[in-house]
């Protein structure tokens, strides 16, 4: 994801926001920074574990934010294994 991505303060602010929402958000700044610099099959599994976790703890907006960055994975990789036009 780039750097331009939606938190759940910029969604909601910071005052709808409950402490297990900060939590996660806060993990999932965490996961996509720390991600930019590893294999793109690392960063899938972090995206599928943020995803479950998301899922497991009813977190709608985190799901969302996960599912979105997993996409952006499989369409990055769907489009690296194209020829490069010229």
């Amino acid at each position: 994801m780039t750097s331009k991505a939606i938190t759940l303060s910029k969604l909601f602010g910071a005052s709808a926001m409950d402490y297990r929402d900060k939590q996660l958000n806060r993990h999932m700044t965490e996961r996509l920074a720390q991600a930019k610099t590893l294999p793109t099959e690392q960063q899938f599994r972090w995206a599928k574990k943020c995803v479950a976790l998301a899922q497991r703890q009813h977190r709608t907006t985190f799901y969302l934010m996960a599912r979105n960055w997993l996409a952006s994975l499989q369409n990055t990789s769907a489009t690296s294994d194209l020829p490069l036009a010229h």
